[in-house]
Parts: structure tokens; sequence; C-alpha cells
């Protein structure tokens, strides 16, 4: 995503206005708003003008929901759509790739909590939006009077100025000129990344040290490929034995599945340094959880050391200076102190304590201890 500074010129459209869209922030509102409006219109082909204001606050709620209920990110103190979520809490099951399928289901589920919600931006989102269009209009004014005014102005200026929207008489529905449903067909993926850019500059100061926030704002829809790290852990297992930290069970090669040490919800990477194999049981009841460092670190901080050492000792086809690389670039450790069993552990230690206690500040649950019973009732 690229700031933009200056959006494309078009001829008796104030473009100038909609680049100012969020010069006044203090929650998320405006560009939920406006990118739900984009989502709206682009699912609609540009066919439509008159888009139900219930349905762009529904879509706001879809498109809030996985970056704070799902990455845990924070959206202000007084974000109302953050507390709404809170409330709702993750009553939905959660895949790590969202497909268009599940996100309509996600986008129905939320849809009855779209009266609640829309009681408080029915006050402000429609009408701020359109504050920068008649900024010289409305200076000093009052809500109440502001937003009588912004409405008036929006409805009975269409024809000479053409506001980005105007309002509807009972206030349900917004109507988008012609002009601007033409500039926004044509240039869709250039507004889409302008509001993308405003909203990690405003997540940025309320989420200030959560690792890859840029790709934390929108649903995962796919997922970078495991082969380097499925090779690097097999080949592993087919040289010397090791068993599962978490159930101890003795781990086969073709019965595997790697497992994030922190959860992916939260570090959003699959760095070899936060990956290890497990028995298939252990994801489905780990989930999100952070697990116990008092009884696992240890363990895993040895598994780690073993498989290095293992895999320089008996390469395999993966070359080792890209198996290390993640260990050279994250934990700040040189080629030499990767096989060094202390300053591993004390690296690793470094790094994934102070993101654990990030972690737990966020919401995610800590002290997870593997439960035998728990994971045979999950499977089943």
């Amino acid at each position: 995503m690229e700031n933009t500074n200056s959006l494309p010129y078009a001829k008796n459209l104030p473009i100038s206005r909609l680049a100012s869209i969020f010069n006044r922030r203090t929650n998320s509102y405006k560009y939920l708003f406006f990118t739900a409006l984009l989502n709206l219109m682009e699912n609609s082909c540009f066919k439509e003008s008159v888009f139900y204001v219930n349905d762009i606050y529904t879509e706001m709620l879809t498109i809030a929901w996985y970056p704070h209920t799902f990455y845990r990110l924070n959206f202000g103190s007084q974000d109302q759509i953050g507390s709404l979520l809170d409330r709702i809490g993750n009553t939905f099951s959660v895949p790590g790739i969202l497909s268009k399928q599940y996100r309509e289901k996600l986008k129905i589920s939320l849809t009855q909590y779209t009266t609640e919600i829309s009681k408080v931006l029915d006050k402000y989102v429609k009408f701020r939006l359109l504050r920068p269009f008649f900024s010289e209009d409305v200076k000093n004014l009052e809500d109440t009077l502001l937003h009588k005014k912004i409405k008036f102005l929006a409805y009975n200026k269409t024809e000479e100025f053409w506001p980005l929207y105007y309002i509807s008489e009972d206030e349900s529905e917004i109507i988008i000129p012609p002009p601007w449903i033409n500039y926004i067909a044509a240039n869709i993926k250039i507004l889409k990344n302008f509001a993308a850019w405003e909203w990690l500059v405003y997540m940025q100061k309320r989420n200030p040290s959560v690792p890859n926030l840029h790709k934390k704002l929108f649903p995962p829809v796919s997922r970078e490929s495991l082969s380097l790290q499925t090779h690097y852990w097999k080949h592993v297992l087919e040289i010397t034995p090791l068993t599962c930290i978490f159930s101890g069970e003795l781990l086969q090669s073709k019965d595997i599945s790697l497992d994030h040490f922190l959860p992916w919800s939260f570090v959003a990477h699959d760095q070899l340094w936060n990956l290890l194999p497990v028995s298939k049981s252990i994801n489905s009841s780990k989930s999100n959880n952070l697990p116990s460092l008092d009884r696992y670190f240890i363990e895993f901080a040895d598994l780690q050391y073993h498989a290095l050492v293992t895999y320089h000792q008996h390469p395999g086809k993966q070359n080792w200076g890209k198996i290390i690389e993640p260990y050279l670039t994250d934990l700040s450790l040189n080629e030499n102190d990767i096989l060094d069993k202390v300053k591993l552990k004390e690296s690793l230690e470094t790094v994934i304590f102070p993101l654990y206690e990030l972690a737990k500040n966020q919401g995610f649950s800590p002290n997870w201890v593997y439960n035998s019973f728990q994971s045979k009732n999950v499977l089943n």
C-alpha cells in the first residue's frame, strides 16, 4: 500500500476535497464507511447509484470483524464499532483464510447487529465524510446544525458541485452522482489503497507494537506456501526421532502438522523460528492460544536447536543459507551463534517473551497446556 498524496484528476469533480476526507479522525468510522461504500459499488459492478445506509453499516462491521476479533487490534477507546464487536465476542468459527462463502456467512450473521450500531453511526459518519466538500459553509457550526446544513448543501449543490454523495430525505439512503460513479469505477484500486493507507496510519498509532500490522487490516484471502518449512521439518524427522513437545507423542514425518508457537493470528508470518512439528490433534486444541512458557519454552528452544544442528549436519534440498535467514534477521544472530545452544535459546527468549506479553495484552489467551481429553473432544 502506498500513500496517495494526490488522487487522479477529474474535470468538474472536487478531487482535492475527496483527498481530505480523512483529515479529522478520532475513530475508525470514516475509513470503514468509505471502504464499505467502495466495496458495495464494486460488488454492483458500478451499476447501482443508491445504497441503503444500513447495508453500508453491515459492510463496515464485516470489514472490521477480522482486524478486531481475529487479529485483536485496538480501534481506539472511543470507537463504538470496536465496543460492539467486543460485546459480540468470537461467536463465529474462524477460518485461517477468508473465502467468499465464509465472508457472506459472516456478513449475514453480523446483519443482526446493524440496527444497534446504526444508532451510533447515524449521528455522525454519513454527514462527517461530506464535511470537507463544504468546509467553508459549515465553519463553527454545532453538530445539530452542521449535519442539517451538510445534508441541505449536498442535496442542493449536486448539479453545480458534485459532492461524493447526497442523503435521501429520510436519511436511509445515500445517492451517488453519475460522475462520481464513473470516477470511482475507473480508479477503484487507487481509492482502496488511499483508504487503506490512511487507515493504517490511524491504526498504527493505536497499535504501535503490533507485528505485521499492515497484514492485519483486512481478512486473509490466501497464505504463503509452507513448502520450505515442511521440507525442513520432515527432512529432520527422517534423520532423527522427535517427540511433540505438547503431547509427548513420537512424531512421524508422514503424520505431522506444523504449528505456530506464537499463534499466526498474532505474528502473521510463517518464520521457521516460530514453527514446530506437532501431532495432528494439537492444532485443533491449541487454536489461537498462547502456550505456557513455563511448561513448554525450554523444550521448544531445545527442539529448535536440535533441528538446526541436524539439518546442518545432514543438509536437505533447501540451501542452508535459506533455512537460517529468518534466524539471522529476526533473532539478530550471526551464523556461528545459530549452532550455539545457549545463544539460540537466549535469542529466542529475547524475541518471544516480549511478543508473548504483547499478545496477552491484546487478548490472546495465555498459559495454554495440552489436555488429551479436550483434544479428543475437539476432534470428535
